[in-house]
């Protein structure tokens, strides 16, 4: 009985973005995002088309997951002046910050974690895989391009007008300013002591 009971406040607390969801025509990238957490939860979806079930459970389990389905369906939400009141019932992450267009924004994006993650880029393709204090933004001349199937994992900067190709891995604390080849994985350079006891030196640490 208490698990019903929580299923269906579950459903009330999410009533506004199921009825946005079944708004949506083309539920192709918000279902692929719930596919990307549900894998992360080891669950596989029932549904086929709509996974308003699955929605549910993302929302009340992800925070992160809000902060994706808010800004895909930020049209819909700010046209009925609704977006105020979701983020009332289910606050999403504050710490996550997006500056693309959505048509420019592929399917099956997740975050994890996303404290501290800025997201500006001029095209994301399909799957990419961001970790916690990842900054993807404006090197002063222009903003990025990422290919599909890309993990940036924790700490990582990527900056400028660039194109991260498909397949590729940038790894924890990398910073990048160049183009990365498809299928590449980045790490940074190897840390270096540069002062013991005050006195400047240059090792391999």
């Amino acid at each position: 009985m208490i698990v019903a009971d929580f299923r269906i406040l579950s459903y009330i607390r999410s009533f506004i973005n199921i009825v946005v969801y079944l708004l949506i025509k083309d539920k192709s990238k918000i279902n692929a995002d719930i596919e990307r957490y549900l894998e992360s939860y080891g669950i596989t979806p029932h549904g086929k088309n709509n996974y308003i079930k699955e929605l549910v459970y993302c929302s009340k389990r992800s925070r992160e997951f809000l902060n994706v389905f808010y800004f895909r369906t930020a049209w819909y939400l700010g046209r009925y002046h609704l977006l105020s009141i979701c983020k009332t019932i289910y606050p999403p992450k504050q710490t996550i910050g997006f500056r693309i267009d959505e048509q420019n924004l592929g399917k099956g994006l997740f975050i994890q974690y996303g404290d501290s993650t800025i997201i500006h880029a001029h095209e994301i393709g399909d799957n990419l895989t961001v970790y916690q204090n990842v900054t993807i933004g404006d090197s002063g001349k222009g903003y990025p391009i990422i290919g599909n199937n890309v993990t940036i994992c924790t700490g990582a900067i990527v900056l400028g007008p660039i194109h991260i190709g498909d397949g590729s891995v940038i790894g924890a604390n990398a910073t990048i300013v160049k183009d990365v080849p498809a299928n590449s994985v980045i790490i940074p350079a190897k840390q270096r002591m540069i002062k013991l006891n005050g006195n400047p030196v240059n090792l391999a640490f």
